[in-house]
């Protein structure tokens, strides 16, 4: 079931061809002559577009589309998508997903939270196998840390 209208995609039964015959003696014959005859079509045309690509933030008009960032050299850098009023980076994430980022712990990427205790979200059995592994640069403060994602 949708969601929302954003789930769907909505088409029309069409008549595509009418062959010469009706007549057929199996029903897989029967179901043939049906895939000839309906068609179905969707009113998505050749110049929608879903992605946008480039080095350039899209303009206003393309929020509704994915964004393929590229640097001015073409290389790929990014997918993002417009959350909550800006041009975020599309995470692929299962729920909960730890990753290790390298940077400032106190300023993890926009969605991620630092894991330092167990009000993040993660297990002090789990916290106490972690926080070994990060490299502190002072106390409190890590260079290379695990993150769960959050959302925007």
């Amino acid at each position: 079931m949708a969601a929302n209208e954003f789930d769907t995609l909505e088409g029309q039964l069409v008549i595509s061809a009418r062959p010469a015959t009706l007549c057929y003696g199996k029903p897989w014959e029967f179901i043939a002559t049906l895939l000839q005859i309906l068609k179905v079509t969707f009113p998505v045309k050749r110049s929608n577009r879903f992605i946008v690509f480039g080095h350039q933030t899209p303009s206003p008009d393309d929020v509704n589309t994915m964004w393929a960032k590229f640097d001015s050299s073409g290389n790929p850098l990014n997918w993002y998508a417009y959350v909550k009023g800006a041009w975020r980076i599309f995470y692929t994430v299962a729920p909960g997903e730890v990753r290790w980022f390298v940077g400032a712990s106190s300023n993890p990427p926009a969605g991620w939270r630092a894991l330092r205790s167990t009000a993040d979200g993660v297990s002090q059995d789990i916290l106490d196998k972690l926080i070994p592994q990060y490299a502190e640069v002072t106390p409190g403060l890590y260079s290379y840390y695990a993150a769960r994602y959050i959302g925007y």
